[in-house]
């Protein structure tokens, strides 16, 4: 009873918001931060194109105030986060020092976890492949090759385990590089030729650099995670709390009529439906929000 009440609730909302009949919502008194402004406006004029932004524009319609985020660079997003001040940003991977931090919304988004992804004419790395394809490991990879250089994103999380592969490069082997931009240092620094390898997942790449997936080999580690969950992150404060114990119930319902599970396909093209369809049930995801903890 208490889902058909709130389903209601979204449905009459959804109405007058769209013909014109509601009012100005009041904004929660949480700061809504993000580093990327081309998907920060999106999102604030309600065109939205990546899976995070497109759950919470559908969300927006099912909660009592506003969300309005304000583009800030990432390190001063990590800042805020680590402020007093309430402050929430999307599309953020659990992870277990991150729980130590922060609150988490049920999971927004599923994605194929990150590979690795290399010019094709790079050194032939067969040696350190195993007999699914998949590189054994970053260590092996980069004591294998002479060219080998990673950049990666201070603060930015590549699912747990991709972190401890990075983590266990000898320091020559990676260099970190802080970015008001994160992602897309690392994929122009690829581009440009100064780093030999790029971490990082095919959706990510499929929005904004499709040339990447076409050009570049990919390659999976050995037994890596099949998948990586994004969620609402923030501080820990008695408005973040109330934020995210009403954005979950928001979730909930739009899993409860399938409209969730058809935005994480709506985002990949039909080519991968087969593979998103495979992670949904692999996960768990098609069936439940609430799933086990596996820090992917």
């Amino acid at each position: 009873m208490f889902a058909f009440i709130l389903s209601l609730f979204f449905i009459s909302n959804l109405f007058f918001s769209r013909y014109g009949f509601a009012a100005e919502r009041e904004q929660y008194d949480v700061d809504f931060v993000f580093f990327d402004a081309k998907r920060v406006q999106a999102f604030n004029r309600k065109a939205s194109f990546e899976i995070d932004f497109v759950v919470k524009e559908h969300v927006q319609n099912m909660l009592s105030k506003e969300i309005v985020f304000q583009v800030l660079p990432s390190e001063r997003v990590w800042i805020s986060l680590r402020s007093d001040k309430p402050t929430c940003t999307p599309a953020k991977i659990k992870t277990e020092s991150r729980l130590d931090e922060f609150l988490f919304s049920l999971p927004t988004g599923i994605t194929a976890s990150s590979r690795i992804f290399t010019r094709r004419t790079a050194t032939s790395i067969s040696d350190v492949l195993n007999d699914d394809g998949e590189i054994r490991s970053l260590v092996e990879l980069a004591n294998h090759v002479d060219d080998f250089l990673l950049f990666h994103t201070r603060n930015r999380s590549y699912g747990s385990f991709m972190d401890q592969q990075i983590s266990s490069l000898d320091p020559k082997f990676r260099q970190e590089i802080v970015s008001s931009t994160s992602f897309a240092a690392e994929v122009k620094l690829f581009l440009a030729s100064r780093s030999s390898y790029l971490v990082a997942t095919p959706i990510l790449l499929h929005r904004a650099y499709p040339n990447v997936l076409k050009e570049f080999e990919n390659y999976r580690l050995e037994n890596s995670p099949s998948y990586s969950l994004g969620h609402v992150m923030c501080n820990d404060t008695p408005q973040s709390r109330e934020f995210i114990k009403e954005f979950n119930t928001a979730l909930e319902i739009m899993h409860a009529n399938g409209v969730f599970k058809q935005i994480q396909l709506d985002a990949y093209p039909l080519s991968l439906h087969a593979e998103m369809n495979d992670l949904l049930d692999e996960s768990g995801l098609r069936n439940s929000l609430y799933l086990k903890d596996n820090y992917n």
